[in-house]
């Protein structure tokens, strides 16, 4: 089964950092004078609110309108660490902005650095061209191995380390990484993707001059690429004049503006003696299509074990390195893989021993050993990955989880191994035959539906049928219902076109469960008693079996085909709205075939991911290569794309079909390279093309205009729907969550936010905008609000200088109900005397522009510092008993005023301080001197949280990345937000968050803690200040509150 992790939400990525998009115009940066700060926006008068020209409204989101005349080649993209990035990928719709970072020369700015098992830790750097720089530690008679990294990515990146390790662990070779981060840590990926040529040229030529000055043999050298890096290395190969490369190893080559049909710009066999090339991610990251002398596909080459929900890709995608690593490392055995007879085997996970089996990777290569083809193996889903003997494909392992979106574009967790189904969950009963629901629409009743009884002649000659008229049913998906937008759609096409019987089939009992196997499992079922309802209404009306079609979208599709079939291929027209895909392939006896009626149409417009992607019916058709959308823009789960289908075939019921080429065949589909055969047809249509000879596989472009928006809408983690079009032109946004959860698409380029005349970002002046409200026990409830330049106020409050004094200070679009302010103040009041100060900077951190907010955390940090000054000016209040606690954004405003306090705090805490558009060295970043204790709590590092340690002690509990209970959290919001609870709990808690000290950040990175030095609380009241707490530390909670175990 072709069972992958879906990308890109959320979405991870769909995901809140920094993912690179694009804005309108040029930005005036805030600076941190006060006074009025302008951050200009673009708004449009409507009515009376203020609304962005460049977006529509959905729900409480501003979603990019498509309608601007751009069209949307949006993609996610990872760099080599995993971290994901939204790029325009359309190389002829830049805008102005084509390149944002310094101009790149990649023959001066790539540099060569040089590692040895005398200098494994310390590389030398070699300057091309200048034999005197080769140093003591080159040695030209020995084997020579070249590591270039992706985009994003550095010298210093993980696939560069990893592998020049395990190198030098094998051997005592020449390693050289390529470091060409000054071209590809570039927000535009366009611009990184079209600098591989020059970075290929310059390597070719470092390595002739390493042949004719440094006595380097070409017969011993290597190229090995990841991603960009792997097409980079087939162009080294290329380039190289004195001599013929050994091999190159392309890993998970990208694929984001690559094509099979362009061999003379990405890797291609003929690049070196060996090309070697493996699959990890194929057609989403990664290519998908063979492209060197050997191509490996482990577990199938599409997702990767042990990535779990990997909705963007980015764990598979670079498994790809860490399996080359390892086998780098392995001398004997390592992954061993059969050789299959073709890559259409691949795709249908059907792999035929073919010729003798291969090891993929290895050290030596597979050069001169007769290894050529396409080859299957399996892996662990941990390291050691490894196997010691090739297996067959085989039906799900336990516990494959996958997204797959209802028919509205609900996204549900689905389980997809059937022999693994979870017995907790309780499984409604369904009996197809009592538990489908036949709904009739006609031009008489088209909004009041008449429920038809299976088997009741009454409710059918009650009712509105009319047996003159053709009749067309309508079936469903998972965890959908006979109300869903699907039927809707549809039922109103057919009613528009003409008069028409109109039955929506409901099997909802059955579909609508969160055992995804269970409702895959009951097609059959449903189109049995589809049949026999057909039957029924003809025994009772005398309709012709030519008079009746049906249209299935997903699960409702092969329903359909069922259908067909117990009626024995005679009905009219079955249209397959994109076939679902898990759980099926072309052995399944339960599926759509083109025999399942006269005439079987396909129509495929996310296949490979959600739907089929190989032809079903008589005619196949694959509107714009059949994979994505146009319009769908960020489609990470292709819950928008295979909602298209149904919407496609509206629109042709509705206004006649969609002119389609047939195509020689389907490989022609897979490779963008249609030779037309024969005549045009439609697609789609009313009446359909039952009986004009319609037959192969047919491609078609459809337009961006005209067609809904799509909507992903996580509802497992409750968030708000989103609109999937990215913006429509070329500027980085990014998905950033409030503190309440919802996703808001913001700007991220700090040198381009849109100003105009009638695009205003409304002023915020920190010194008359950020509240001050204080609690005591005296008015827990009901804040006093005291103000920074009125001493009076503080002194005529409650304050007591005598309790302790605690900050807390939200993050970006949050305000006066800050969870953070709530939670965390009731915990401190309940536990003694203190006075809470709430501050309250929302005029300045809700804004659709995250730039602007973030870039007033220095600004609003010196006024809660001129407070401080304030309080101990008017009480007497001491500072070493004046605690800052700041949230996301808050962590660094918190920070800020710590430093205009030199640092005479007593403790600053960060919970999990936001990690967009923040880095080592900036000025206003959280630092450990910013009080005499500063803590940082890391629960979404590397995501919305910062990920490298910044405070005197840096806890990590869980690891730091995600949290227990924090399900399907592809945004990192629950877990971003899960620091607030764990920092509530622990100022309150008798049992406490106890934490190891381990030896460093790497240990951390790496989920194993070497006990170094005396354990730690986490949080708490009061805090470590004074205790000689410092380091990294891990800890583990549990998934709900209490959280703390002790």
């Amino acid at each position: 089964m072709k069972l992958f992790a879906l990308l890109i939400f959320c979405i991870a990525a769909a995901a809140a950092l920094p993912l690179e998009e694009d804005v309108y115009g040029r930005e005036h940066i805030p600076n941190e004078e006060f006074g009025e700060e302008h951050i200009p926006m673009p708004y449009e008068e409507v009515g009376e609110e203020h609304m962005p020209e460049p977006y529509e409204e959905v729900g409480l989101e501003h979603i990019p309108n498509e309608e601007q005349g751009y069209e949307s080649n949006w993609q996610l993209v990872p760099d080599g660490n995993g971290h994901l990035h939204l790029v325009n990928t359309d190389p002829f719709n830049l805008g102005s902005q084509d390149e944002p970072a310094p101009l790149f020369n990649a023959d001066t700015d790539t540099i060569f650095t040089l590692f040895t098992r005398n200098n494994r830790n310390s590389g030398h750097r070699i300057t091309p061209g200048n034999a005197g720089t080769l140093g003591p530690h080159w040695n030209g008679g020995r084997q020579t191995r070249f590591v270039i990294h992706g985009w994003n990515n550095n010298g210093g990146s993980e696939v560069n380390v990893a592998i020049r390790n395990a190198y030098l662990d094998r051997a005592d070779i020449n390693v050289i990484v390529v470091d060409w981060g000054g071209g590809a840590q570039n927000p535009n990926y366009v611009t990184s993707r079209n600098h591989i040529n020059a970075v290929g040229l310059t390597v070719a030529r470092f390595i002739d001059f390493l042949n004719q000055s440094g006595g380097l043999s070409f017969n011993n050298v290597y190229v090995t690429g990841h991603s960009l890096g792997g097409h980079t290395a087939g162009i080294v190969g290329k380039r190289v004049s004195r001599g013929r490369l050994n091999t190159v190893v392309a890993l998970d080559p990208a694929l984001p503006l690559f094509s099979i049909n362009d061999p003379a710009n990405r890797v291609a066999s003929g690049d070196a003696n060996y090309v070697e090339v493996i699959h990890t991610n194929g057609g989403l990251l990664g290519f998908d299509l063979p492209i060197g002398q050997a191509d490996f596909y482990p577990n199938g080459g599409r997702s990767q074990p042990g990535c779990g929900v990997d909705l963007a890709g980015t764990c598979a995608h670079s498994r790809a390195h860490q399996f080359f690593a390892e086998s780098v490392r392995t001398a004997q055995s390592g992954f061993n893989s059969i050789r299959c007879g073709n890559y259409d085997q691949i795709l249908n996970n059907n792999c035929v021993s073919s010729g003798a089996n291969a090891r993929m990777g290895g050290e030596p290569s597979n050069v001169g050993r007769g290894v050529n083809g396409v080859y299957f193996l399996t892996t662990n889903a941990q390291s050691p990955f490894a196997r010691a003997s090739a297996a067959s494909l085989s039906a799900p392992a336990p516990d494959q989880w996958m997204l797959i979106p209802d028919g509205n574009g609900r996204l549900h967790l689905a389980n997809l191994n059937p022999y693994n189904i979870d017995e907790t969950v309780p499984e409604p009963h369904f009996t197809a035959a009592t538990d489908t629901i036949f709904r009739l629409y006609t031009r008489g009743n088209r909004d009041a539906p008449q429920v038809v009884k299976l088997g009741d002649a009454g409710s059918l000659s009650a009712s509105n049928f009319n047996p003159a008229h053709p009749t067309r049913f309508i079936i469903h998906g998972w965890n959908n219902d006979g109300f869903s937008e699907v039927n809707m759609i549809l039922k109103d096409a057919w009613l528009d076109r003409g008069d028409f019987n109109v039955f929506t089939v409901d099997w909802g009992v059955g579909a609508q469960t969160v055992n995804y196997p269970f409702a895959r499992a009951r097609v059959g079922a449903v189109g049995n008693v589809v049949s026999t309802f057909i039957n029924f209404l003809q025994s009772n009306t005398g309709i012709t079996f030519a008079s009746v079609s049906i249209a299935g979208h997903s699960l409702g599709a092969h329903a359909a085909g069922n259908a067909g079939f117990f009626q024995f291929g005679r009905l009219n027209t079955i249209f397959g709205m994109d076939p679902a895909l898990p759980l099926f392939s072309l052995d399944s006896n339960d599926r759509l075939t083109l025999n399942d009626a006269q005439y079987v149409e396909s129509i495929h417009t996310n296949a490979g991911l959600l739907g089929f992607d190989l032809p079903l019916g008589q005619a196949s058709f694959y509107p714009n290569g059949g994979r994505t959308q146009p319009g769908c823009g960020v489609d990470i789960t292709g819950a928008c794309a295979h909602g298209r289908a149904y919407e496609f075939l509206a629109e042709s019921i509705v206004s006649g079909g969609f002119t389609s080429v047939r195509c020689g065949s389907y490989d022609e589909i897979l490779t963008g390279n249609c030779s037309v055969q024969g005549a045009s047809r439609p697609m789609g249509g009313e009446p359909s093309n039952f009986g004009t000879g319609t037959e192969g596989v047919f491609t078609l472009s459809t337009l961006v205009t005209n067609m809904k928006v799509a909507s992903v809408i996580l509802s497992v983690l409750g968030l708000v729907a989103l609109g999937s079009a990215a913006p429509v032109e070329t500027h980085p946004w990014a998905l950033i969550p409030d503190g309440n959860g919802r996703l808001r698409l913001i700007n991220v380029n700090p040198y381009d936010v849109p100003k105009g005349d009638n695009e205003v970002e409304p002023l915020f002046d920190p010194a008359t905008d950020v509240v001050f409200r204080l609690y005591t026990r005296r008015n827990p409830v009901h804040p006093q609000v005291i103000r920074w330049n009125d001493a009076g106020s503080v002194s005529g409050s409650n304050f007591n200088p005598a309790h302790p004094t605690r900050f807390l200070i939200h993050g970006f679009l949050e305000g006066e109900d800050a969870s953070l302010h709530w939670s965390i103040k009731d915990h401190f009041i309940r536990i003694g005397e203190f006075n809470i100060v709430n501050v309250d900077w929302g005029a300045g951190s809700q804004t659709i522009n995250y730039i602007a907010a973030r870039n007033r955390v220095g600004a609003v940090g010196e006024i809660i510092s001129r407070m401080i000054n304030t309080i101990v000016s008017a009480t007497g209040a001491s500072r070493n008993n004046i605690n800052l606690i700041g949230h996301s954004l808050g962590a660094h405003v918190a920070a800020n005023a710590g430093k205009h306090q030199n640092g005479q705090l007593n403790t600053i805490i960060g919970l999990d301080p936001a990690g967009p558009l923040f880095s080592n060295g900036q000025a206003d970043l959280f630092g450990a001197d910013d009080a005499q204790y500063t803590e940082a709590i890391f629960t979404n590092a590397g995501l919305l949280g910062f990920d490298q340690p910044l405070a005197h002690a840096n806890f990590y509990p869980n690891g730091g990345r995600s949290q227990p209970g924090c399900i399907l959290d592809v945004a990192g919001i629950c877990a971003h937000n899960r620091v607030n609870n764990f920092y509530a709990e622990s100022v309150s808690s008798s049992v406490g968050f106890r934490s190891v000290r381990c030896a460093s950040h790497a240990e951390i990175l790496a989920n194993r803690c070497t006990p170094s030095g005396p354990n730690a609380n986490m949080g708490g009241e009061p805090s470590n200040r004074g205790r000689g707490v410092s380091g990294v530390y891990h800890l583990t909670t549990n998934s709900n509150s209490p959280f703390a175990q002790g």
